[in-house]
């Protein structure tokens, strides 16, 4: 039921007719972060930023994500049960040579079709044996981060390799702390973004 709330809100702002009609969306996802590690459920620990962008935006509260990163990530920009796609016994490994059956119809690729600019940072971990499982090609515009799973924050290495991409360059050296690279490409994407022309996914 409440999966259907929200692809019903979601149809709402997409169906809107201009782009100015239509709000721009940003999903912050944390496979790690328990319920109650945030100010904003009473932990002791304070989290302003998160606490505020949270009151002012929309919560899934009953948004239940799985034991392992890519069962979540499959979820969510299925609106499936994982165990549908292939998901729910493991997270992808490089060595894997499947991913999220193609004919699955990522978030990502209704936004673009409904006229959104499209764009994502950080971990996909979705499948990366083939160009087809890739962001690039499952709906996203602008893609940066890790395809694979966990990596080493200072050398981007996972699983014994470079696993570092901008759009489909890959291996891709930048140096930096991945957090931090993330989050700046995170915000040059939204202040370069031109809201009048096209709303931002």
């Amino acid at each position: 039921k409440k999966l259907i709330l929200l692809i019903t809100a979601l149809c709402s702002v997409i169906t809107a007719s201009s782009a100015n009609e239509r709000l721009n969306i940003v999903i912050l996802l944390d496979d790690a972060l328990g319920w109650a590690d945030v100010g904003l459920h009473g932990d002791e620990i304070k989290t302003l930023n998160l606490d505020k962008l949270a009151e002012s935006g929309v919560q899934l509260k009953q948004f239940y994500v799985q034991p392992a990163c890519s069962p979540t990530r499959i979820a969510l920009v299925t609106g499936r049960y994982p165990f549908r796609c292939g998901g729910h016994i493991s997270v992808f490994r490089p060595y894997h040579k499947h991913g999220v059956p193609l004919d699955e119809y990522f978030m990502s690729q209704t936004m673009r079709d409904a006229g959104y600019k499209t764009a994502i940072t950080g971990k996909w971990h979705l499948g990366l044996a083939r160009k087809a499982y890739w962001p690039t090609s499952r709906g996203f515009d602008l893609a940066h981060g890790c395809l694979g799973g966990a990596i080493d924050y200072f050398t981007h290495d996972g699983y014994g390799s470079l696993d570092w991409y901008d759009q489909d360059t890959i291996p891709l050296k930048e140096d930096g702390y991945a957090t931090d690279l993330i989050g700046t490409r995170a915000s040059k994407i939204i202040t370069e973004h031109d809201f009048e022309k096209q709303p931002l996914f």
